[in-house]
């Protein structure tokens, strides 16, 4: 199986407009908060996070008959996920959570 998915992580990429009441809103008052969000990626606008995997699965299969009306079958699947794309890093978080380990760039690891 293999498979794509595109993932816009960012928000408020066109702002966002917060009032302190609905009265403040509906009386076309400014708004108390206004907030934007950015890509810090130079040349990208909107960053969207696409990547590209698939998932490989094998599986067999045996029919045992134990006696005469009586047939056993048993089986054994073992899927194997695989990440094609490799995901960007990102410092800030890497520096955040360095006593984890924990970095953006690292692939999940199959077990």
């Amino acid at each position: 199986e293999f498979f794509r998915f595109d993932n816009l992580f960012i928000q408020n990429i066109w702002g966002n407009y917060t009032y302190s009441s609905l009265a403040s809103f509906l009386g076309n008052q400014a708004p108390s908060i206004y907030q934007l969000t950015y890509s810090k990626i130079p040349d990208v606008k909107v960053p969207t996070s696409i990547f590209r995997a698939m998932q490989l699965g094998f599986y067999a299969q045996d029919e045992y008959t134990v006696l005469e009306g009586l047939k056993v079958t048993g089986g054994l699947r073992v899927d194997i996920p695989v990440f094609l794309d490799k995901p960007l890093a990102n410092p800030q978080f890497a520096a955040s959570f360095q006593s984890q380990g924990l970095t953006t760039d690292t692939k999940p690891k199959s077990q």
